[in-house]
């Protein structure tokens, strides 16, 4: 049920202009993985803290439909287009299982992350690093995100923040270890 949704409808432009893009992923733009979800139909917003190794680099064919870590499909040996998407390695799986087990539909969730290119090592940055790299995503990205959600008409999505950045940066808590399931509204 949730594969069909696995791949983003329209992918915004990367960004050339943060160092942390240019410097961490050997050029501007590499790396970079957009939102993916229905801003205006999502019930539920999951926000994480950067996209992994699994999020970046995918292909789809555009003539089977396979899809994987590839540059040519290996069954029609044709050029596909990499594509990027947030959720869809190991906690992806689990979000998307814990999602069908409460009989949500994938095209009631919108998907994205504070940080929008892949951090090296998978390890979220610190310092001035972080600072600029969160900086520039959250006014670049994640800030016309969430406006396009408050301005929508009726009820407002339940955003889900999904690891110790994500809720650090949307509410301002640090260690969350404590905090694990607590509701948060603002």
């Amino acid at each position: 049920m949730f594969e069909e949704y696995a791949h983003p409808t329209e992918q915004p432009g990367p960004c050339s202009t943060c160092s942390y893009s240019k410097t961490y992923n050997k050029g501007p733009g590499v790396g970079f993985c957009p939102g993916r979800g229905d801003i205006e139909e999502a019930e539920i917003v999951y926000i994480g803290e950067g996209p992994g190794e699994s999020e970046i680099g995918w292909g789809k064919c555009p003539k089977c439909q396979k899809q994987g870590d590839f540059t040519y499909c290996p069954v029609c040996n044709i050029k596909v287009q990499p594509w990027a998407s947030p959720f869809v390695g190991r906690s992806g799986k689990l979000r998307n299982l814990m999602l069908e087990k409460a009989s949500i539909h994938p095209s009631k969730v919108y998907s994205t992350n504070i940080l929008k290119c892949r951090p090296p090592g998978n390890k979220y940055p610190y310092g001035n690093v972080q600072v600029e790299a969160e900086a520039h995503c959250i006014r670049n990205y994640l800030a016309p995100e969430l406006k396009a959600l408050a301005a929508r008409e009726g009820p407002q999505p339940t955003i889900i923040a999904a690891g110790g950045q994500a809720a650090r940066v949307l509410v301002n808590l640090e260690g969350i270890k404590e905090r694990r399931g607590y509701v948060y509204v603002t």
